[in-house]
C-alpha cells in the first residue's frame, strides 16, 4: 500500500453490464471537449474524464485556484489522451447533475473514467456534497436541496463498474454552515460504500479542512500537475502527490494528509510502463492484502482463512509471472549482446 495516505480497500465483486447513452449537455456551460488518439500506456482502451472547478459563488467569497485548477488538469488529461469534459463555475445543482450524468451515460465499454472538482464541498449529518456557484447557502436545508450529494456521484459511477473510475477531490475547504447548523461539520466525511472498481482521493482527511492553496493551484493539484505525466500507475501518482502536500503543508504550518478510498485491486498504468513494472507493482499490493489477511486471522478471524489461501495462491502466482519476466528480460539483453558482438568488426591497423 503506498505510504502516506490512508486507505480503505474492499474486495472487488462481480459487475454488472451496463447500457451506454450519449446526450446533449447544458448550452449555458463552458465546456471544452477533445477526443485524441489511443490512450498512453493503455492500447484499445478507452479514457475520458470530467472536470469541474468552481470558484466563483454568489453566497460567499470566491475561491481563487479552482478554475486554473480545472483548466490545468483538463489540459495534462487531454495531453494523456483523455476525451475531456471540462466545466468551469457550474451554477445549479440541475445543471451539475446533468453534466455528471451525461458523462458516465456517454463512457464507452471497459473506459477508464477520471472526475475531477475543484471548488467548495461540505458534509451535513454525515453526507458530502459538492456546491453548484449559484447555491445558497443561508442554512442546512438550502445547501442539501442546492448542492449535488457526492452519494450521487457513487451511485452514477455504479453503472461504469466495468474497469476504472478514479475521483478526485479538491475540495475540502471551510463548510460555511457547520458553524450555524448541528448537522453540519468541517471537511468532509468518509466513504463508507465505495463502489466496484472506484478509487476516490480527498485532498486532506476525513473532517478535516485544506488549504486552498497560495499560488495559482491548490496544493493538491498543484502536485497533480507536477506528477501527472511520470511513468507509473495511478497508485504511484497518489503515493507522489500525497507525499508532496504533506511537505508543502508541513511547511506552511498546517499539515494535512491526502485520503484514498479505493475499491479497485488491480493496477492501471496512468503514463506508460512495462509489464515487469506492472508486475512490481500488483507485488506490492499483494504484499500488503497478505499482511492484512494473516492480521485478520492471527486475530481470530475465522472467515478470513478462505481469503487467506486464495490469496497465497494468487500472491505464487504473481511471483511466478514475475519470474519468468525477469528470465525472458535477461534471455533478451543476452540475445541483444551476443548480436552486437557478432557484428563487431574490429578496426584496420
Amino acid at each position: 500500500m503506498p505510504r502516506g495516505f490512508s486507505l480503505i480497500y474492499r474486495r472487488r465483486r462481480h459487475v454488472r453490464p451496463r447500457v451506454t447513452l450519449f446526450s446533449a449537455v447544458f448550452a449555458s456551460l463552458t465546456f471544452a471537449g477533445v477526443a485524441l488518439a489511443t490512450p498512453t500506456g493503455a492500447p484499445n482502451q478507452a479514457r475520458a474524464a470530467l472536470i469541474i472547478g468552481n470558484a466563483e459563488y454568489d453566497s460567499v467569497g470566491a475561491l481563487k485556484n479552482p478554475v486554473n485548477d480545472a483548466r490545468d488538469i483538463c489540459r495534462e488529461l487531454n495531453g494523456l489522451g483523455f476525451k475531456t469534459s471540462c466545466y468551469f463555475d457550474v451554477r445549479t445543482r440541475v445543471q451539475m447533475r446533468s453534466v455528471i450524468q451525461d458523462f458516465v451515460e456517454s463512457l464507452p465499454s471497459n473506459a477508464v473514467s477520471f472526475i475531477y472538482y475543484a471548488g467548495h464541498a461540505v458534509q451535513v449529518n454525515g453526507e458530502n456534497y459538492l456546491i453548484p456557484t449559484g447555491a445558497q447557502l443561508r442554512n442546512e436545508l438550502a445547501l442539501v436541496s442546492e448542492s449535488v450529494s457526492l452519494a450521487y456521484v457513487m451511485r452514477e459511477l455504479r453503472r461504469n463498474q466495468e474497469y476504472l473510475n478514479v475521483v478526485v477531490l479538491d475540495a475540502c475547504r471551510y463548510n460555511h454552515v457547520a458553524t450555524s447548523s448541528a448537522g453540519a461539520a468541517q471537511g468532509l466525511a468518509q466513504i463508507t460504500d465505495v463502489p466496484d472498481g472506484t478509487m476516490v482521493l480527498y485532498a486532506t482527511a476525513a473532517d478535516e479542512l485544506a488549504l486552498d492553496g497560495t499560488g495559482r493551484n491548490g496544493i493538491m493539484t498543484k502536485n497533480i500537475l507536477a506528477s501527472i505525466r511520470e511513468p507509473g500507475t495511478v497508485d504511484d501518482l497518489f503515493k507522489q502527490v500525497s507525499l508532496g502536500v504533506q511537505k508543502d503543508t508541513q511547511a506552511l504550518g498546517r499539515p494535512q494528509k491526502p485520503a484514498l478510498y479505493t475499491n479497485f485491486a488491480g493496477q492501471y498504468c496512468l503514463v506508460k510502463c512495462t509489464d515487469l513494472e506492472l508486475l512490481q507493482a500488483q507485488k506490492q499490493q499483494a504484499a500488503q492484502k497478505l499482511a492484512d489477511l494473516q492480521a485478520r486471522v492471527a486475530a481470530g478471524d475465522q472467515g478470513a482463512l478462505a481469503e487467506l489461501a486464495a490469496a497465497r495462491a494468487a500472491n505464487d502466482k504473481l511471483l511466478e509471472q514475475i519470474r519468468k519476466k525477469d528470465e525472458d528480460a535477461r534471455k533478451a539483453e543476452m540475445k541483444a549482446k551476443d548480436r552486437a558482438n557478432k557484428s563487431f568488426v574490429p578496426p584496420a591497423f
